[in-house]
């Protein structure tokens, strides 16, 4: 039971990296109403390329039946003398 002065507990959570498959049709819709749910909070997203798009360590790729496989990816890094 709360009561005046009592401290009820909560939970938070969050989120740093989201992977969402959503219809190209609604991406604009449903970018701008995550990004009006809290405006301190802005959300930015990448849409795949050629079929496929990096997420972490993941490529995420869509295959010839609309399913999606999913590989290690290595970020290929350029290396520069200093």
């Amino acid at each position: 039971m709360v009561g005046p002065g009592r401290h009820v507990p909560s939970l938070r959570h969050c989120f740093d990296d989201t992977f969402v498959l959503i219809e190209q049709m609604y991406l604009t819709n449903f970018a701008d109403h995550i990004n009006n749910v809290e405006p301190s909070i802005k959300f930015i997203m990448e849409t795949e390329s050629n079929d496929s798009i990096p997420f972490l360590d993941v490529l995420a790729k869509r295959g010839t039946t609309g399913q999606i496989c999913t590989s290690v990816y290595r970020n290929q890094r350029i290396q520069v003398d200093t």
